[in-house]
């Protein structure tokens, strides 16, 4: 479970690197769009060559941003052949549907079972328990049946058998006997405690990643909404530009505010999918 989060987390970091790298890119795109027609503008006197300045600083910082962002890709690459063994470039799907999880509404104590340390937990105190039953069996007496039978002697004919009960009582071990039972009775109360702290763990392990699947869930909507509106006021400020309504800074403010909200909606998405397997591995369904 933690080995699928972890390729998890390293496969959705390379998809976030990637996706940051190519909004920056058509950001770049779209200030090169703005570049040349100021150029325009400049030329005929009606905008100031200051604009211009500002732009192009702008394109090259954008520029050392992407070169940036892809050697961090390089880096989540590299995160990533690590773990699964897998020689880079590894493609990565940047689309995840793991289906509808489980009952997020239910009480998370109905899922601990399936978790393997849940398990083991258990598995440990059976086997405490066995060893205090044997324990207790250094008290109790060895009882075995003897027998035996003459087939043939030199000096007697027929058949001589004979059949014994026999008995042994552990007289001089009662003390050895008694300090196994103790230190037996010890490790069961030690392994029922092991057994609920990990219950206790597993619960809040469970209700953390539930709680953090349905906190993306409720704001996706929200940063697809931020982002439509992000848009809609670049698109208009940029026409408004072309009426010189507004200015260049208007327009780069704008220009941010689309990247930033594609950014976070982008992430979200990321996110909300890491918090789909996280819960799965907690529940013990993606073990």
């Amino acid at each position: 479970g933690k080995l699928l989060v972890d390729v998890s987390t390293a496969s959705m970091n390379a998809v976030r690197v990637s996706f940051e790298v190519l909004n920056k890119n058509k950001k770049k795109e779209k200030y090169r769009g703005i570049e040349a027609e100021l150029e325009k503008r400049v030329a005929i006197g009606r905008s100031r060559p200051s604009e211009l300045l500002q732009i192009r600083s702008q394109i090259y910082s954008l520029t050392a941003q992407i070169e940036s962002g892809k050697n961090s890709l390089e880096q989540a690459q590299n995160v990533l052949a690590y773990l699964t063994g897998v020689r880079p470039p590894i493609a990565v799907d940047e689309d995840f549907d793991a289906g509808a999880p489980l009952r997020l509404e239910a009480d998370p104590s109905t899922f601990i079972g399936a978790r393997f340390d849940v398990k083991a937990a258990e598995e440990q105190r059976d086997m405490a328990s066995a060893g205090l039953l044997a324990a207790y069996g250094g008290f109790t007496p060895n009882i075995y049946v003897s027998a035996g039978d003459r087939i043939y002697q030199k000096t007697m004919n027929g058949h001589d058998w004979y059949i014994g009960l026999n008995a042994t009582m552990p007289l001089f071990s009662g003390g050895e006997t008694l300090a196994a039972v103790k230190e037996s009775r010890s490790l069961v109360r030690q392994a029922e405690l092991t057994l609920s702290q990990t219950k206790r763990k597993a619960v809040q392990e469970i209700t953390d990643a539930a709680t953090g699947y349905r906190s993306t869930q409720h704001q996706i909507e929200s940063y697809k909404k931020a982002l439509d509106a992000a848009e809609t006021s670049y698109r208009t400020l940029l026409a408004e530009y072309r009426l010189k309504l507004v200015t260049i800074l208007d327009v780069f403010n704008a220009l941010t505010s689309l990247e930033n909200a594609r950014d976070a909606y982008e992430g979200i998405v990321i996110d909300n999918g890491l918090g789909r397997i996280s819960l799965g591995v907690a529940t013990g369904e993606l073990s």
